[in-house]
């Protein structure tokens, strides 16, 4: 997990780069970002040329460095985490995007946008990221966004205190810088077809909407109230902190029991904004073991040291009225009638996928 670092800590931490012939660690980052070389430039004091290496290849730094797993991309990659002391890669990509904030640095702005014409529908991770490296390329990018502000999982999904909200904005706010034009309350079938946008001009259209749609357990009693998706419950909680929706549309109350089923990253998003309100009591319900768990360790790490519980290898089997589940236990033999338990508390389902897959 990243932490916040001062400008001393930070150069000394890019310091102990050994700066590899070979880096495993831009091998093991997804969009092969030049970890080396802006850690160089940290490591030298030219913050400013660390920020232009990053911004080659990220779009979203100051995002990437609070929520992309490190621990299972570059740092678990750097040579020196077979020592058990890995470079803190994501608290230096952090520290370098605040940085650049914080003095108003910017990235080269496009000379012109003659390359042609792009409609990205969808501002979540995939159509932002799309859109800034367009705008980069002298393409001329206009993102279309059906909520009335852009940032898709990033603003309605993730969770504040992993993800504060102003970040988003600001990252989004330099892409505008680069030229990325944005409109909102654009619904795609509705407010426009890709028909009606080639015949506005453009010339190729990226469609980001990611998978809003999300999976249920089909299981009995999955009509009744008080069951809700784990995706649907964060958003309702960014929407009622915002102020546009009245905390009673979240449908949790102080003092209430929660289960949660499932133990990716979304769970335990879930899990913990339910600590956060004032549930009384917060269980995660998982099918398979401990070690099996999905959410990144330190995700699973933040949750028990916040008061999660944990019931594994559970299947959930029933939903008996709105507020209990029958669950089965010791699911991975043939199990009996005897093995059946009960718990009790509003249901959050986290069976869906991000758009950018696993945050």
């Amino acid at each position: 997990m990243s932490r916040t670092m001062t400008t001393a800590e930070a150069i000394q931490e890019a310091r102990r780069c050994l700066n590899c012939a070979r880096p495993t660690c831009r091998t093991g980052c997804p969009i092969e970002n030049n970890i080396p070389g802006f850690i160089r430039a940290l490591s030298e004091g030219n913050i400013g040329m660390a920020y232009e290496i990053i911004s080659e290849r990220s779009n979203l730094p100051a995002i990437c460095g609070r929520v992309c797993p490190h621990e299972r991309q570059c740092e678990a990659h750097c040579v020196l985490t077979k020592k058990k002391c890995g470079i803190e890669i994501g608290s230096l990509e952090m520290f370098i995007a605040d940085f650049a904030h914080n003095n108003d640095l910017k990235s080269t702005q496009p000379s012109s946008k003659l390359r042609g014409k792009v409609a990205v529908i969808g501002s979540g991770p995939a159509g932002l990221t799309v859109a800034g490296d367009l705008a980069k390329m002298d393409f001329d990018v206009t993102i279309f966004e059906a909520q009335s502000e852009p940032g898709g999982v990033l603003l309605f999904g993730i969770p504040e205190f992993r993800l504060q909200k102003d970040v988003v904005r600001r990252e989004i706010s330099e892409l505008q810088h680069i030229g990325v034009e944005i409109r909102t309350k654009q619904l795609a079938g509705v407010d426009f077809t890709v028909d009606d946008l080639f015949a506005q001009g453009y010339d190729a259209i990226f469609m980001g909407t990611g998978t809003s749609l999300p999976r249920t357990l089909d299981i009995p009693g999955k009509e009744l109230s008080g069951i809700l998706t784990a995706t649907y419950f964060l958003r309702m909680v960014v929407l009622a902190d915002g102020g546009k929706l009245d905390a009673s549309e979240t449908l949790l109350h102080t003092g209430d029991n929660v289960i949660v089923v499932g133990a990716g990253n979304v769970a335990m998003d879930a899990a913990r904004t339910s600590i956060r309100r004032g549930a009384k009591n917060v269980t995660i319900v998982y099918h398979k073991t401990e070690a099996e768990i999905s959410a990144f360790p330190s995700e699973y790490e933040a949750a028990v040291a916040e008061g999660v519980q944990f019931r594994f290898l559970k299947q959930p089997i029933a939903y008996f009225n709105k507020k209990q589940m029958r669950a089965l236990k010791n699911i991975r033999r043939q199990a009996t009638a005897a093995d059946e338990t009960e718990l009790a508390g509003l249901l959050l389902q986290n069976i869906t996928k991000t758009e950018t897959g696993e945050f």
